[in-house]
Order: C-alpha cells, then structure tokens, then sequence
C-alpha cells in the first residue's frame, strides 16, 4: 500500500532552537539536490548511454529508421539486413566501429531497453549529427563523436579559448564552440529542448556523447544550467577531451543540479588532452571522474597476463594515474609498470579490438561506491547522541552521516514552517496552503514524496509544530494525518492504530468532508492489514473502493490507489482470482490516465506481477508473464526514480523471488 510516513517522538522532548544550536555551520539548504549530484553511477545507466553513443555512429536519424522500426528490430531473433553498416564487408572501419549487421542488432537491443516506450526524436540536425529524444518524463540528447575532416579540423583548434559570456573568465576550446554552433545547431537545439522541458517540468535530462560529441554535450549542458526551469541534468561522456580552463570547470561544477559522469577508458589518449596547449594545465576536466582501470597482475610479460577492468570514480575531480597527460618520452616502456593500454584502440565505443568503452563497462568489476566527502571537522560525540534519541538519525550511525542527516531534516522542516506562515500572515488563500504543505513530503525540486528516516523526522517536527491548535484546524489535522502515516511508513503498527483510529473518530466528529475521512479508512485499512485483521482491511478497502467510485469517478488518482488497495487486500486473504481481475483493469486505466512512469502504475504493476506467481494455480506460462512484467518494470522505475528509491528495491526483490519461482517450475518433471 502506497502510505506516506512520519515518526512519532514525545512533543514534550527538547526545544527546536537548542537542537538548531547545535547544528553544524554549514546548513545545506540544497541536501537532496547534492545527494543525487553525488551519487554514485551505476552500470546500467552508463552503458545504456554508451549503447546510445555507440548507436548513432550508423544511425542517421529519423529519415534514415524510425526509433518504432529499432523497437520491432530488437525484437527480432536475428539481425535483418536493413541494420548491415555500409563497411559489413571491409570488416567496419573507424568511421562506423561496427564490423557487422549483428553488431548494430546488439547495439539496437541495448538503446531499446534505455529508452522508453513512447520516445520519439524531436529534432534531428545532420549537420553535427546530434539527436533531441524526448520521454514522457525525460529528454534525451545524444552527440556523435569524430568522423569527418572539418570534425577533425574543429578537434585541432585547440589554441584558442573563447568565452561563453561577456565579462565571464570562463573560457572554453574555440572548436569545441565552433562544432556545436555550425549551421546555428547550438541555438536550436537549446530551444528545442527548453520547449519540451517546459511541458514536463520538473523534468530529467541526460545528455550524452563522444569524443567530440562528449564535449558539445559538455558545452549544451552548461548553456542549459542557465535557464530558470525546473530541470536536473545528467550528463555521461565517453572519451571526453578537457573542455575549458578553470573558471570553467569550477562554475561548471559547483551548480547543484547538474552532474557529469565522465568515463574514460583505460588511458585513452583523447580523454587526456588537450593538456600541453596552449601552455601546460591551460585545460581542466569537469565533473565526477569514472575510470576503466585494468588493474596490474602480478606477471609482468606482455604475453602473460591476466587482465582484469575494475570500474574506479572520483567525486568533482580527476583520478591522476588515468588524467596525467601523455609523456612521449617514457611511453614505448609504460607496459613495464601499467597494465592500461593507451593508444586509440580504447578511444572506441566497441569494434574488433575487444578494448572499447561498452567491451570493458559490461565486464568490468564494479567497485564503485560513495565516494569520500569533504569535511571540516567531527561533530560532538553528545550531539550524535541527542540528534538519535530524538530520531532526526538514523541509529547507528557514524558522526559524518549524523551531521548530513540533522542538517537535511532540520533545514526541512524549517523551510515548510516558512512557507507555510507566510501563507497565513499574507492571506494567500487555499490553493497557495495547499501547494506549500507539500513541503512537509515532497521535494520542492522532483516532486518525489520522502521516505525512510526523512519522512520520519518531518512528521515529528509537523506534529509538534501544530499540535497546539484546535481541532478544527485544517493544519493540525493534516499534521495528525502525518503523525499516523509516518508510524505506519517505519513499520510502528502497533503505535500507529490508536493514531488512526483517533484521527477518524476526529474527522467525523468535527463534520469533516469524505474526502480526508476515506484517506484515514485507507490508511486504517493498511495498518489492520499488518497486524493481522485481513478480513476486516478487506471489507474496509471495499467501503473506501465503492466511495471513491460514486464521489470521484473511475478514472480518478484516487480511485485507482484505492483500487489497488482493495486488490491487495484480497490477495492477501487468498482471492487472487478477483485481484487480479480489478488489477488488469485498474493498470490499464492508469496507463492511460496517469501515464508509464507514475509511482501508482509502477506499485499496481509489481502487485500484480506479484498475484501471478504467488497464486497456488499459477502456471507455467503466469510465472513467465511475472517475470517479463517484472524486468520491464524494474528497468522503468531504475531510470525514473533511482537505485535508492524503495519502490525500485521492492520490485527488484520480487523479480529475485520471481525467477527463483520459475526455476523451480522449470525444473519439476
């Protein structure tokens, strides 16, 4: 059941302002914005845009094949020969990078499984062979690196660094700017883009490229930073070359909702110029460093090795051993102390090398985690202690997670206390109220509702903030409203009835409307569920189900939660028949309504998913159903929501459970 939560602690516990006392200097009003810029990449999305990359070095666009006729060729058993490249014959070439037909099939297999259902190209520009897709909550922009002499020509001009911006220090390579605004492609591609950002904002956009394509995605992406919509940028690059000097690199680096994962494999050379020119360390690398590094063997004859690719990254920064730039004069021995290869060989995307970007991402070892923070100092040791037994932390945990912890749930709260008073003190009316009470459980910048630890806090702080107020009050029952879903989000089941139950017997007590009286049955509902009253959850799901029907309709958001309630409830008491009759059709109308992407599809489609394996009669042919249902889920809400984001760790688990089923079923004779 989709619940929002708090935690409960005793309002009576120690004053706001003693704890703000003891908060740390530095109060990061940006935490959730800087926790997703930092965090670390994963293989998939890497490889989905190198796939991408890797792509459109064959693909030339919409007139060339349509991304609905790629979908069809990905699905096919064996490569048509309408995906042949031109040099299938020679055995591919540099221009190209793939030797055959069946090369682009997998190439075409990996894009498809990146890219949503309904994506379509919105701009296609020959003329630097660039790419605008757009998604339903997502826009896509993909570079094609060097192929032709005026790229190569552009790749030379290295000596001169122009600015971006009047009175500005940064500076960037003239080429670089030179390729991206041929024929104005700079210009409308920027447009292009603003334009479908400002009909999906707050929306995503990943921008990605190679080699030369690397660094006008580079450029477009900083060009992108200025515009005041709501967006966050991810930008990947391959083999990117150094783009601008310092002034550029830092004011490209220090914006909060932008990231830039720049891998580089092995000791491309490309990745490590241009350094020399125009005077030694004139060029700077921007963002998160992600390194393919062949680690060294303990054998070191160039016959007899075992080479193994470990996946290395660096936060806003640059791994030294991977960056330093090319020395002619130690190279011809460099294989005595450095396993990595360092000619163009790695520079490629793929190719019969068996050196490429995608070769060395798909084997290698993935040692990637949360890279090293910069700190000033410890936090008090009775600080940690007070910030736990209040429950603004997590517990245990280490004083560099307490300080991170306190500060985002303390400036949070803060903030939606802000706004909400200047709401009441201005007079703004209903629509502002309801717009800023959000704060209390949603980010202001992606929408996404809190969960985990940081729901938990806020709730609290909600709680003790109004508690002092009538009962009438709007606030303080929305406030109670919280106290009770944050107990039941952190598994307080117990403590989380007498909650509900007084919020109900509140509601109805003070005349309240059906609206917020059906909200609290559903979340009683859920909690008797947990505790074990499955049938009476059934039969109060069913109240609540054929309310929302007669007040809001079939089609509405709530109607459709409350339906995938009321099926839940009934898979639970063994009626997996009739969930997953009011399943099929309640996914169908949210697809429609909502769209792929929402949380509420993405929760009914797991559910479901779940009833086909878990039913006593399933079949063989309902566990595949299950778990075809669930890889394509769990690949959607990875991309949407992120790794971390518990929906993405529940139907990951239920695809584990899922194969494990079949299996099983497999092998019974």
């Amino acid at each position: 059941m989709e619940c929002v939560g708090i935690s409960c602690f005793d309002p009576a516990g120690e004053p706001e302002e003693e704890l703000l006392a003891a908060a740390p200097e530095e109060v990061l009003l940006g935490a959730c914005e800087k926790d997703w810029r930092t965090e670390a990449p994963t293989r998939e999305s890497l490889m989905g845009a190198c796939a991408l990359c890797h792509l459109v070095y064959w693909w030339q666009g919409p007139q060339h094949r349509s991304l609905a006729s790629l979908r069809e060729d990905a699905f096919k058993n064996e490569a048509p020969a309408a995906l042949a490249p031109p040099c299938e014959k020679t055995g591919g070439g540099g221009a190209y990078e793939f030797q055959d037909r069946n090369q682009v099939h997998k190439c075409v297999k990996a894009v498809s499984e990146e890219l949503h259902d309904e994506a379509r190209v919105a701009l296609w520009l020959d003329a630097i062979h660039c790419g605008v897709i757009v998604e339903p909550a997502r826009v896509v922009v993909v570079f094609r690196g060097t192929v032709d002499a005026d790229e190569l020509r552009d790749d030379a001009n290295m000596l001169r660094l122009v600015k971006l911006r009047k009175g500005d220090r940064a500076r960037v390579h003239a080429g670089f700017v030179a390729h991206l605004n041929k024929q104005s492609c700079g210009e409308k591609l920027l447009a292009i883009v603003l334009k479908e950002v400002a009909a999906r904002q707050p929306c995503e956009v990943l921008l990605t490229g190679h080699s030369l394509g690397a660094a006008a995605a580079t450029l477009l992406a900083f060009r992108l930073d200025s515009s005041t919509l709501r967006m966050r940028l991810t930008l990947i690059t391959f083999g990117s070359p150094r783009v601008g000097n310092r002034p550029f690199q830092r004011a490209f680096d220090a914006s909060p909702r932008m990231r830039h994962y720049r891998v580089q494999n092995e000791l491309d050379p490309v990745a490590r110029g241009p350094w020399w020119l125009p005077f030694p360390g004139c060029y700077k690398h921007t963002g998160h460093h992600v390194w393919l590094d062949a680690s060294p063997s303990w054998c070191r004859v160039p016959w007899y090795r075992h080479r193994t690719v470990v996946c290395r990254w660096r936060r806003d920064g640059a791994i030294w051993s991977a960056a330093r730039p090319v020395n002619l004069l130690v190279y011809p021995f460099r294989w005595l102390w450095n396993e990595n290869a360092a000619d163009f060989r790695t520079h490629q995307l793929g190719g019969k090398y068996k050196k490429g970007y995608l070769i060395n991402l798909e084997k290698a070892t993935w040692n990637v985690g949360q890279p090293q923070r910069h700190r000033r100092g410890a936090v008090p040791a009775n600080h940690v202690a007070r910030w736990r037994d209040h429950g603004l932390i997590s517990a245990p945990t280490s004083n560099a997670v307490a300080e991170r912890d306190f500060v985002l749930r303390v400036c949070l709260a803060e903030q939606a206390k802000i706004l909400i008073a200047e709401v009441e003190d201005n007079n703004l009316g209903d629509k502002a109220l309801n717009e800023r009470v959000k704060r209390w459980y949603s980010c202001s910048q992606c929408l996404q509702q809190y969960h985990g630890v940081v729901r938990c806090a806020l709730g609290w702080a909600c709680w003790k903030t109004y508690l002092g107020r009538p009962e009438a009050d709007e606030i303080r029952q929305f406030a109670m409203n919280q106290l009770g879903n944050g107990l039941y989000n952190t598994n307080h089941y117990e403590d989380a009835l007498p909650v509900q139950e007084a919020e109900l017997s509140m509601l109805r007590r003070v005349g309240a409307s059906w609206e917020p009286i059906l909200l609290v049955q559903t979340n009683l509902a859920g909690t008797y569920q947990h505790l074990g009253r499955g049938e009476q959850a059934m039969l109060m799901q069913r109240e609540v189900y054929a309310g929302r029907l007669r007040l809001d309709g079939g089609e509405a958001l709530g109607t459709l939660a409350t339906a995938n309630n009321f099926a839940s409830s009934l898979c639970a008491l063994g009626r997996f028949e009739e969930a997953k009759t009011l399943w099929r059709t309640s996914i169908s109308t949210a697809r429609r309504v909502l769209g792929e992407a929402h949380d509420l599809t993405l929760t009914m489609r797991i559910n479901y998913g779940r009833a086909l394996y878990e039913d006593t009669g399933a079949t063989l042919d309902d566990i595949r159903e299950a778990v075809t249902r669930f890889e394509d889920t769990a690949q959607k809400a990875r991309r949407i929501l992120g790794g971390s984001h518990p929906l993405v760790v529940r139907v990951e688990d239920q695809l584990h459970d899922a194969r494990a089923a079949l299996r099983v079923r497999e092998t019974q004779p």
